[in-house]
């Protein structure tokens, strides 16, 4: 897209500018301002990139416009990566806040069917905990029915929106919305929830 493109440009120019104040404060800029139509130049960067600022720029723009589309790219680049670049893919997957990220994210997810999880799927459960909307704590709650009971519990102790704690005591409390839910289950959510609850009181 021309935003995504004219984002490359700036990435370009940034990277030419001598270490310091100024390269900071534009780098800061441009993450601070990025958009979700820009978010293909920063994936580009970050996975091109051998430098440590435009990786953070890449990054903390990524945080906040990574979609669906974008986070899948990143899981697909991963295994390409020299193994000392692969650390900047999981961290935009686990903290990611755009709610567009959620579909990526399952995706990701579902993709991965070995006995063993991979760093990529730990990841992005945990960016689905981080994205923290109802759509993606009421995921986190069903995966507690499958394989992934405990990865998804550990999942949940990151969630960080009031609404997703609520979400998760009313499930330890019988909620309809996950009825198939075991005792033990539910009481390890309600333990959860309060854990998660102390954390977020100011």
């Amino acid at each position: 897209s021309p935003a995504a493109q004219e984002m490359a440009r700036e990435i370009d120019r940034l990277g030419a500018l001598p270490q310091g104040d100024q390269a900071i404060a534009i780098g800061q800029h441009l993450a601070a301002t990025a958009t979700p139509a820009q978010a293909p130049a920063f994936l580009d960067a970050l996975l091109k990139t051998s430098d440590p600022a435009i990786e953070r720029v890449a990054i903390a723009a990524l945080l906040r416009t990574a979609d669906g589309a974008v986070v899948q790219a990143l899981a697909q680049a991963y295994g390409d990566l020299p193994a000392e670049h692969r650390g900047r893919v999981l961290q935009v997957l686990e903290g990611v806040s755009h709610p567009a990220a959620l579909d990526g994210l399952t995706r990701v997810i579902a993709s991965d069917t070995g006995e063993r999880r991979s760093p990529v799927t730990m990841s992005a459960l945990y960016g689905v905990a981080s994205v923290g909307t109802m759509d993606s704590v009421d995921y986190l709650l069903r995966q507690t029915a499958t394989d992934n009971i405990d990865l998804a519990m550990m999942a949940m102790e990151r969630v960080r929106t009031r609404q997703g704690v609520e979400m998760i005591r009313a499930a330890a409390n019988g909620s309809k919305d996950h009825p198939d839910l075991s005792p033990s289950v539910r009481q390890n959510l309600g333990r959860l929830a309060s854990t998660v609850d102390a954390q977020l009181r100011p």
